[in-house]
């Protein structure tokens, strides 16, 4: 009789014992330096929360919470560049770390954000009471997926002109091409402003009217050299109302 329940009695408690031990138990980490014994940085997902220590300072955030912050900012930024149709209701959100070599506690989040015309990369400080995400830390990515690219800032391509060719002639040549601004910052360098979205078209665009135009470029992000991991996704749903 011993022996008839002895083993089911058994398996429960290695089960038991492995659960406890599982990421799916209870979440998964990520540390920076990835094989330090107490790191610099650590990302946690627990069952209902994501918490995130930096040097001595943790932060944690129910995942309800946090989700619905990221989905506000996105919502805001969109709004504000009359590129909310973009956001699907419901659209993935991929959360990475990047931590500087030189500096690991000047670590920052990347929210990166599907939207139907591609991935949108925003950094933001984990320590305000609002999250608020802006044009300068921000990136289009498009089709091109984190870190295997930095992307571009959003709304702006630079020009070259040639030399000796005028402001209107610029002006003239890159507004028939989409442009909705045009800013001189000396020496034939022009700044151009277009629709979130359409830097790249612009670009390409600007850039074969090689009688005005030397050559258009988007303004591409540089990134420090760093490490960068994924520390979490999450589908999240967004409220157009």
């Amino acid at each position: 009789m011993l022996r008839r329940w002895r083993t089911p009695f058994m398996l429960c408690l290695l089960l038991a014992a492995l659960l406890a031990s599982s990421e799916m138990a209870f979440g998964s980490c990520i540390k920076f330096p990835r094989d330090a014994e107490y790191a610099t940085v650590e990302v946690c997902e627990h069952s209902d929360s994501y918490s995130f220590r930096i040097g001595d300072h943790t932060q944690s955030f129910l995942k309800e919470e946090f989700s619905q912050r990221i989905s506000d900012a996105a919502r805001n930024w969109l709004s504000r560049h009359g590129q909310l149709d973009s956001l699907p209701t419901s659209t993935i959100v991929q959360l990475w770390m990047t931590v500087p070599m030189a500096n690991p506690e000047a670590a920052q989040p990347r929210a990166l954000i599907q939207t139907s015309s591609g991935w949108i990369s925003f950094w933001f400080d984990l320590s305000k009471q609002d999250w608020e995400f802006e044009d300068h830390e921000s990136a289009i990515l498009g089709k091109e997926s984190y870190p295997a690219s930095y992307g571009h800032r959003p709304g702006t391509v630079f020009v070259q002109s040639h030399p000796g060719t005028t402001l209107e002639s610029v002006e003239s040549a890159l507004l028939t091409q989409g442009a909705t601004a045009i800013r001189d910052r000396g020496n034939g360098v022009f700044e151009a402003r277009c629709q979130v979205f359409d830097e790249k078209k612009l670009a390409t665009e600007a850039g074969k009217m090689t009688n005005v135009i030397k050559y258009a470029q988007v303004n591409s992000v540089m990134e420090w050299i760093a490490d960068r991991q994924m520390a979490f996704s999450f589908k999240t749903d967004h409220n157009r109302e």
